[in-house]
């Protein structure tokens, strides 16, 4: 996979052959890259990290396609491969947040004027969405207790708040799911 023959072929009359074969380098397919996952995602931020398929002396680079879902954000690019490393990363970023987004991989071999392309290895991940701010009280009653937070920016509806209410002297533990268009959770 990923290497280069030389292929002659020579007519051939009796015992005779001819003046002026005709010669072709090629190149075959190179394996696919392999372990694809991403790390480290923030809202801005992720590290795609793969390992180079082995034995392909003429592997010479990876091209990576990001690609949001909605298709509003859709990059190519080139990462060199170095041979030194056993994994290879890349750090995407300026990622919007709270997007889900699509990487394709593909392993690209060259020789002279040669260049053969793996098939496509692909993993789908969301960006982390922006944190809330200024979580406070805004009341208290002997029963209940409203708090207030400020949402992030660009926060949608379709996002959710996870908020957790804890009391360790009453063996309370109680988890809400709350709509991203809510900035008041009253209990």
């Amino acid at each position: 996979a990923g290497e280069t023959y030389g292929i002659i072929l020579k007519t051939k009359t009796g015992g005779r052959f001819t003046r002026r074969p005709i010669f072709e380098t090629v190149m075959t397919k190179p394996m696919t890259a392999e372990s694809l996952s991403m790390e480290e995602v923030t809202p801005t931020n992720a590290t795609l990290k793969w390992v180079a398929p082995e034995g392909h002396k003429r592997l010479r680079a990876f091209r990576i396609l990001i690609s949001s879902f909605d298709n509003k954000i859709k990059r190519e690019l080139a990462v060199k491969h170095n041979a030194d490393k056993v994994v290879n990363s890349f750090l995407i970023d300026d990622l919007a947040q709270a997007t889900s987004y699509t990487v394709v991989i593909k392993s690209v071999c060259v020789f002279e004027s040669l260049k053969t392309i793996s098939d496509e290895e692909k993993l789908t991940f969301s960006s982390l969405p922006n944190s809330a701010t200024n979580l406070t009280l805004e009341n208290r009653l002997p029963n209940s207790l409203t708090i207030k937070w400020e949402p992030p920016l660009q926060a949608q509806a379709s996002h959710k708040y996870r908020l957790a209410i804890e009391s360790a002297s009453i063996g309370y533990s109680a988890d809400y799911s709350i709509a991203g268009d809510k900035s008041t959770f009253n209990f």
